[in-house]
């Protein structure tokens, strides 16, 4: 506070008057940075700078302390830009470890990111057949480049699993060629497929959707679980249908038809004089 003709005033907010015997406003000192000083009344004002606590930032001269933005964490004095591999919500005072898994934080984040579909974090081995096994301990993730990797050829991720920690082996008939969501994909991108038996048997979404990464089974193949290239039917059989599983799915061509090739889906009738 400070005195003119025997009235009493308070400093005003953002500054404090130390000093007894005060005269002037001139006599209210700035509140230092790190610290607020509030609005008094008419005849107090602050006398001690209030700090400005954790998770809060105070400039010189605050009236109220503002709580420390989003992607950011605040000590008394500074605020600090969250580094990667950590988040900082509204009101920070100390980054949180990026590490729950299948997520990533890049610099400045305020939440944990979810890797996309298709992707898993980063495994510990790589297998079709089996599957993946991941290591699930703390991962710091700065980015998704290093800590989602797509799901290899053979397997897909299924979009319910939040955590994208899992690959499991695609369906036996269909073929997943990488960063999969959906165990049965029913697209190839190729613009050789449009137009073809394919399209008319099945609804295909835009090739330009990222998330199906493979394709049915064509005929003349069979796939089995995990396939990454599909395995054509012998010379001398054949088979009609999309999505075949195995070997015993190929049929032998009738009396009186042939298939010189394998990967066929159907056979041809025998010339007249073969008979």
């Amino acid at each position: 506070s400070f005195c003119v003709a025997g009235a009493v005033y308070g400093c005003p907010g953002g500054t404090y008057g130390p000093n007894v015997g005060a005269a002037s406003v001139d006599d209210c000192v700035t509140c230092p940075a790190g610290n607020y000083c509030p609005y008094g009344n008419s005849s107090v004002g602050t006398i001690v700078p209030i700090p400005c606590g954790s998770g809060y930032q105070c400039y010189e001269g605050e009236i109220e302390p503002q709580l420390c933005p989003a992607g950011f964490y605040c000590s008394e004095e500074t605020m600090n830009v969250c580094p990667a591999g950590y988040y900082c919500p509204i009101g920070t005072a100390y980054p949180i470890a990026c590490e729950k898994p299948g997520t990533y934080c890049p610099e400045r984040s305020f939440q944990e990111l979810v890797c996309l579909n298709g992707t898993i974090v980063e495994p510990k081995q790589i297998s079709a057949d089996a599957g993946l096994e991941f290591n699930l301990s703390s991962l710091v993730s700065s980015s998704q480049n290093n800590s989602c990797r797509d799901c290899p050829p053979g397997t897909y991720q299924p979009y319910w699993d939040v955590n994208r920690t899992t690959c499991d082996p695609c369906h036996a008939g269909y073929i997943c060629t990488g960063r999969t969501t959906n165990p049965q994909p029913l697209i190839r991108y190729a613009e050789s497929w449009y137009g073809t038996e394919l399209e008319q048997d099945f609804f295909l979404p835009s090739r330009d959707d990222p998330t199906w990464n493979g394709y049915i089974c064509p005929r003349g193949f069979y796939c089995k679980e995990a396939a990454v290239v599909e395995v054509a039917c012998p010379a001398g059989t054949y088979q009609p249908d999309l999505g075949a599983h195995n070997e015993s799915d190929c049929l032998e061509c009738p009396a009186g038809q042939y298939s010189s090739f394998s990967g066929s889906s159907a056979c041809f009738d025998c010339p007249a004089s073969s008979v």
